[in-house]
């Protein structure tokens, strides 16, 4: 990075002044999930769903933060479009709705991207595409609430974000802009019909909460991969063709089937049997739900209480 993107990126992260980027472009919404975005979103709402705890304790982290400080790795983070660009999630941040007196976002991936990103300027490798994000990102707000010994910054929502969840409280399932490099999306969250044990006065499908999402645009350098890949589905290639297209070496695995999948679907093409796996397992886990008794409900509320957390600051600054 060269020291005037150094410079731009201080200036930001100290809030001295504004970096102008591309005029926005209007909402857009997605409800078809054979689009790369609302698979990967959807992926992410049953990897909450299948957390231990409740609400934000479900997305709390355990582990170290990987470089761009998610919480976990999403399943399909990283998507083509297979002709122009491609999307990697920076950030996904839980938006509290169903037990908050107003919606707030629990900006824990935001506070960890800003502090990675700083220490990226120190050592200039901060790229002039990362120095775009953070001019995105809102404004720390200084609040936080307490959870299993963590405090968790928190703030209100922003212009695009409370345009969005009106359009996800209308029904639909996932809303994004685009500005310039950057996009910003917000996925609904809904009740199943598990959830109802505990929160006896929502229905199912009612929106409990949403994930907010920054998402990082580039050229891609995968159109010609993408486009063999294509032709090969359109032929009906067998899954071993697939995955070396997909650029695998080795022997697939027993489970080859879902990484394939997931694959595919990272250069923008979504099979149906990705889509019926998704909802399979979304399944499962009211399945699962449903039969978990109240004693053992009441132990994971517990145990979530008195869980030793890895604060995200404290890891990032050793």
């Amino acid at each position: 990075m060269n020291a005037p993107s150094a410079l731009v990126l201080m200036a930001v992260l100290a809030g001295k002044f504004v970096v102008d980027v591309p005029d926005a472009e209007p909402i857009a919404v997605v409800n078809d999930l054979t689009e790369p975005f609302l698979l990967s979103h959807e992926l992410n709402v049953n990897s909450f769903l299948g957390a231990p705890g409740f609400g934000l304790s479900r997305t709390l982290p355990t582990t170290i933060p990987n470089l761009h400080g998610s919480l976990e790795r999403s399943a399909l983070g990283f998507w083509s479009d297979g002709t122009e660009s491609d999307y990697s999630v920076v950030t996904y941040d839980l938006v509290g709705i169903a037990v908050s007196p107003a919606p707030r976002v629990y900006a824990l991936q935001e506070q960890t991207t800003r502090q990675y990103y700083a220490k990226a300027t120190e050592t200039q490798k901060a790229s002039t595409r990362e120095t775009q994000i953070v001019a995105v990102l809102p404004k720390d707000s200084g609040e936080f609430i307490t959870r299993g010994g963590q405090k968790v910054p928190t703030r209100s929502l922003d212009e695009f974000e409370r345009s969005a969840l009106k359009q996800l409280q209308s029904g639909h399932a996932l809303c994004y802009r685009r500005t310039g490099n950057v996009v910003r999306g917000l996925g609904a969250i809904r009740a199943m019909q598990s959830c109802l044990r505990c929160h006896e006065d929502a229905k199912e499908g009612d929106l409990m909460g949403a994930f907010t999402y920054h998402v990082s645009v580039y050229p891609t350098k995968r159109s010609e991969q993408s486009k063999k890949l294509r032709s090969a589905v359109a032929r009906g290639a067998s899954n071993q063709e697939l995955w070396h297209l997909c650029g695998y070496k080795g022997t697939p695995r027993n489970d080859s089937a879902k990484w394939l999948h997931l694959r595919l679907a990272s250069f923008g093409i979504v099979l149906p049997e990705a889509v019926t796996a998704t909802l399979q397992e979304r399944q499962d886990l009211e399945q699962k739900h449903s039969t978990t008794n109240k004693e053992e409900l009441h132990y994971w509320r517990e145990s979530d209480k008195n869980a030793t957390r890895v604060p995200w600051a404290r890891k990032l600054k050793n």
